[in-house]
């Protein structure tokens, strides 16, 4: 008896969703060995700045923190230049789900392959588009949701009870404890950076929230133990009110909007060119509260709610004091003096309330910078434009002079 029967056509996108979802099943340890190792890279760069091999060990951990899918997408924009050359159509199959297995079928030939039976099943998975059923590591059966129709919460049960692979609350919510005690990690984090005396300032925070608290999402017991780490040591250095940064600390400031990835040591260059420590940015200011840990029917509203304030939604939907009104409550609450205002030329939200913002910074004596950027682009706005955008304001408006004159002009080859 066929319980599903769906066709599948293959194309770019699929097989680099395929190549995607391949690497995140098969390829854990390499993921969290490059975390790992990128984090390394990063905060020994930091440290020794002024050395070339500083620039160049933070250049590669920056590298390998926006560059995660490089290898599953190498492999499938591979695969697709070599389809295109043969002339021939990307490949097109049918599945018959049966009670014993999956029977699959090559089109437009019809001809039946061999059959993968469910026991035989190492690995699915599902995004927004797609179920996976993975043979081994080397290939894998993609099933569209649109094929599916009104019939995809009855195929995931399905593929659940006939592989095994059940969603386990269990699992889950171990999860979530572990991630609401790296929430608490965290939010000591911003304790101590709204004082006088922060610790974790610019790239090093903003890299440790997003590679070991925000990816992790409690999954790895381990990144538990760095936490730990981290915060002992960040709590050492203020119980000694240390200097973060010694002799730069000039101004507090905090990052609205979303940054350049393509400038991952920009807040660097604006501690030790300008004396402007950053002490948070807007896409660490997300939900907070603990996660339901017992009741699955809580647990799916707090994860919704997580959703609904994640990076960029919770400022930039909803209405415009999620994003004006909320600078103003943050600023207070770090105490900061000065905003440094991105501005993605390919993304138009901020500039939407960009006349709002202004006015209320004028209004209540807050020095803003706005930076354009291209997030992923130096070709559109370059580096050195993003500091000359800094430095022009420091000079003409605040009258400062910088703290290192060297840093103020220098060519972009030497941040890469």
């Amino acid at each position: 008896m066929t319980y599903y029967e769906v066709t599948m056509q293959h194309n770019a996108d699929s097989l680099l969703a395929l190549s995607r979802m391949q690497y995140d099943l098969f390829c854990t340890r390499n993921r969290i060995v490059r975390t790992i190792l990128s984090a390394i890279l990063v905060i020994i760069g930091v440290l020794n700045y002024s050395a070339w091999w500083g620039i160049l060990l933070l250049a590669y951990g920056c590298y390998l923190t926006t560059s995660t899918y490089v290898s599953p997408d190498r492999t499938a924009h591979k695969l697709t230049a070599q389809i295109k050359q043969s002339g021939k159509p990307f490949p097109c199959s049918r599945y018959c789900f049966e009670n014993g297995g999956l029977h699959i079928f090559a089109m437009p030939e019809n001809k039946e392959l061999d059959p993968l039976p469910y026991s035989e099943v190492e690995r699915v998975g599902e995004n927004a588009s797609y179920f996976f059923i993975f043979r081994d590591q080397f290939g894998g059966y993609m099933v569209p949701k649109d094929a599916l129709g009104d019939k995809v919460d009855g195929f995931r049960k399905f593929i659940e009870e006939k592989t095994g692979a059940q969603w386990s609350w269990d699992a889950y919510f171990s999860a979530m404890k572990r991630f609401n005690e790296e929430t608490k990690y965290e939010l000591e984090k911003w304790e101590v950076n709204k004082t006088a005396y922060p610790q974790l300032l610019g790239p090093c925070y903003e890299l440790f929230r997003k590679w070991n608290y925000e990816m992790d999402g409690g999954i790895d017991p381990r990144v538990m133990k760095t936490c730990k780490k981290v915060n002992k040591l960040l709590l050492q250095a203020y119980e000694r009110r240390d200097e973060a940064w010694v002799g730069k600390m000039r101004y507090r400031g905090i990052v609205w909007s979303c940054p350049a990835h393509y400038y991952a040591n920009f807040s660097n260059w604006l501690a030790n060119c300008w004396g402007i420590n950053i002490l948070v940015e807007m896409e660490s200011l997300n939900f907070t509260k603990p996660l339901e840990t017992e009741d699955p029917e809580l647990a799916l509203l707090d994860l919704a709610r997580l959703y609904e304030r994640m990076v960029m939604r919770r400022h930039t939907n909803g209405g415009y004091q999620n994003v004006v009104d909320e600078l103003w409550r943050q600023c207070e609450a770090w105490n900061a003096n000065i905003i440094i205002m991105y501005q993605n030329v390919a993304c138009k939200n901020m500039a939407t309330v960009q006349g709002i913002l202004d006015d209320q910074a004028r209004e209540q004596n807050r020095k803003m910078i706005w930076i354009e950027h291209d997030l992923m682009d130096p070709r559109t706005v370059s580096r050195r434009q993003m500091r000359d955008k800094v430095s022009e304001y420091m000079r003409t408006v605040m009258h400062a002079e910088p703290l290192d004159p060297t840093l103020v002009d220098f060519e972009d080859e030497i941040c890469l």
